[in-house]
Protein backbone atom coordinates (compact mmCIF):
# COMPACT_ATOMS: atom_id res chain seq x y z
CA UNK A 1 0.00 0.00 0.00
CA UNK A 2 1.31 3.45 -0.90
CA UNK A 3 -0.08 6.46 0.92
CA UNK A 4 -1.07 9.60 -0.91
CA UNK A 5 -2.21 11.39 2.20
CA UNK A 6 -4.64 14.18 2.92
CA UNK A 7 -4.35 17.25 0.70
CA UNK A 8 -6.84 19.69 2.24
CA UNK A 9 -10.15 18.03 1.48
CA UNK A 10 -9.12 14.86 -0.29
CA UNK A 11 -7.43 11.67 0.80
CA UNK A 12 -6.00 9.16 -1.65
CA UNK A 13 -4.22 5.89 -0.90
CA UNK A 14 -2.98 3.58 -3.66
CA UNK A 15 -3.80 0.01 -2.63
CA UNK A 16 -2.40 -1.70 -5.76
CA UNK A 17 -0.60 -0.48 -8.89
CA UNK A 18 0.48 -2.23 -12.09
CA UNK A 19 1.12 -0.90 -15.61
CA UNK A 20 -2.50 -1.59 -16.60
CA UNK A 21 -4.49 -0.98 -13.39
CA UNK A 22 -4.50 1.01 -10.17
CA UNK A 23 -6.75 0.41 -7.16
CA UNK A 24 -7.07 3.33 -4.78
CA UNK A 25 -9.11 4.44 -1.80
CA UNK A 26 -10.26 8.06 -2.26
CA UNK A 27 -12.32 10.46 -0.12
CA UNK A 28 -13.37 13.99 -1.19
CA UNK A 29 -15.07 16.48 1.13
CA UNK A 30 -18.14 18.35 -0.08
CA UNK A 31 -17.17 21.15 -2.44
CA UNK A 32 -13.68 19.74 -3.10
CA UNK A 33 -12.70 20.86 -6.62
CA UNK A 34 -11.51 17.94 -8.74
CA UNK A 35 -10.59 19.54 -12.08
CA UNK A 36 -11.12 17.86 -15.41
CA UNK A 37 -8.46 15.21 -15.97
CA UNK A 38 -7.91 11.74 -17.43
CA UNK A 39 -5.89 8.63 -16.63
CA UNK A 40 -3.72 6.38 -18.79
CA UNK A 41 -5.57 3.30 -17.45
CA UNK A 42 -9.29 2.54 -17.02
CA UNK A 43 -10.83 3.99 -13.87
CA UNK A 44 -13.72 2.55 -11.84
CA UNK A 45 -15.35 4.39 -8.95
CA UNK A 46 -17.37 2.41 -6.37
CA UNK A 47 -19.28 4.65 -3.95
CA UNK A 48 -19.17 3.49 -0.30
CA UNK A 49 -20.63 6.62 1.34
CA UNK A 50 -21.96 10.02 0.30
CA UNK A 51 -22.51 10.90 -3.34
CA UNK A 52 -20.87 12.50 -6.37
CA UNK A 53 -21.71 13.77 -9.82
CA UNK A 54 -19.77 12.47 -12.81
CA UNK A 55 -20.95 14.06 -16.04
CA UNK A 56 -24.75 14.04 -15.92
CA UNK A 57 -24.99 11.18 -13.41
CA UNK A 58 -25.38 11.47 -9.65
CA UNK A 59 -23.98 8.38 -7.95
CA UNK A 60 -24.77 7.30 -4.38
CA UNK A 61 -23.83 4.51 -2.00
CA UNK A 62 -23.57 1.21 -3.86
CA UNK A 63 -23.31 2.80 -7.31
CA UNK A 64 -20.28 2.53 -9.56
CA UNK A 65 -19.05 4.04 -12.80
CA UNK A 66 -16.39 2.93 -15.31
CA UNK A 67 -14.33 5.64 -17.04
CA UNK A 68 -12.21 4.37 -19.95
CA UNK A 69 -8.52 5.30 -20.18
CA UNK A 70 -7.94 8.67 -21.83
CA UNK A 71 -11.48 9.96 -21.15
CA UNK A 72 -11.50 13.46 -19.61
CA UNK A 73 -13.82 13.76 -16.60
CA UNK A 74 -14.42 15.65 -13.38
CA UNK A 75 -16.01 14.67 -10.06
CA UNK A 76 -18.26 16.90 -7.95
CA UNK A 77 -18.76 15.53 -4.41
CA UNK A 78 -22.25 15.72 -2.90
CA UNK A 79 -23.28 17.55 0.28
CA UNK A 80 -21.76 14.88 2.56
CA UNK A 81 -18.66 14.37 0.44
CA UNK A 82 -17.90 11.00 -1.15
CA UNK A 83 -15.94 7.92 -0.18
Amino acid sequence: MRAGGDVGGATAVTLFASPSMHVSYVWFKSGYPLPIHSHDVDCFYQIFAGSMRVGGEVLGKGDGVHIPAGTPYTVTPGDEGVE
